[in-house]
């Protein structure tokens, strides 16, 4: 069972790995340039569950991902995010497997702004702080960079991410996977804003020339001091996973 679940959890977590690449404002995929401040955290509480179809399988992954941000200068913020996973597969073969899957560790420079414009720069590694064996982590050190950048007025707000990260420690596998995002959020009144986001991911799987594909459509509500978050994903192609909802809270300080 272990070696099936593993192979079909490595091309998975890669295939909806897009808020795992770069977690923006949850729900959403693409980042903007906003950074915390000096001296001010951001605890950001993040769930998701998919599911898709991979090598013959169904397969669910249910993800919890904190991430906390702390401004260690104005327009620099520390990000650490460690992600708990459970992965579920019906079909061949049945299995389940959770436990705690890569810790990410970034730094985010917003070295540019002329408002309304803006650009900042997002590098960092993840470590395989999980089990690869059993399909929860990658099995190795996953660095990665992305150039942000974007507009933002009010009420409207535009953001674009291009990237590139190193995939899972597998054969079947490509080393690198590049990444493009672009999306849209509205701000409809205070404390309610909507947004549309687009994102397509390099596939991680040799044998696949298609890059998998999602929209999301998602909201955020300010009940301060929270922000409460909820989002639904849908693949756009056949290689994307087919659905994907996401919960989140964020609190800042």
């Amino acid at each position: 069972m272990r070696g099936p679940l593993r192979a079909a959890s490595v091309a998975f977590c890669a295939l909806v790995g897009v808020p795992e690449v770069v977690s923006a404002a949850h729900p959403f995929i693409t980042d903007d340039t906003n950074t915390q401040g000096d001296g001010r955290f951001e605890l950001q509480l993040g769930t998701q569950y998919s599911r898709t179809d991979a090598e013959g399988m169904t397969v669910g992954s249910f993800q919890f991902a904190p991430q906390l941000s702390y401004g260690i200068a104005s327009p620099i913020d520390l990000i650490i995010r460690p992600t708990y996973n459970v992965n579920l597969i019906s079909g061949g073969e049945s299995g389940r497997n959770s436990g705690w899957g890569d810790t990410n560790l970034e730094v985010k420079w917003r070295f540019w702004a002329r408002d309304p414009w803006s650009l900042a720069a997002r590098v960092g590694t993840g470590f395989p702080s999980g089990n690869f064996g059993r399909g929860l982590d990658a099995g190795r050190s996953t660095p990665r960079a992305y150039l942000q950048g974007g507009y933002k007025s009010t009420p409207l707000e535009a953001w674009a991410n291009v990237g590139t990260i190193r995939g899972a420690d597998d054969p079947s596998a490509r080393t690198w996977l590049g990444h493009v995002s672009a999306d849209a959020i509205w701000t409809v009144r205070d404390g309610l804003k909507l947004g549309l986001d687009l994102a397509a991911d390099q596939n991680p799987l040799r044998a696949s020339t298609q890059w998998p594909a999602v929209a999301l459509i998602g909201a955020i509500v300010t009940l301060a001091p929270w922000d409460l978050d909820i989002g639904y994903q849908r693949g756009l192609n056949r290689s994307a996973p087919k659905n994907q909802m996401l919960l989140g809270a964020t609190l800042r300080w």
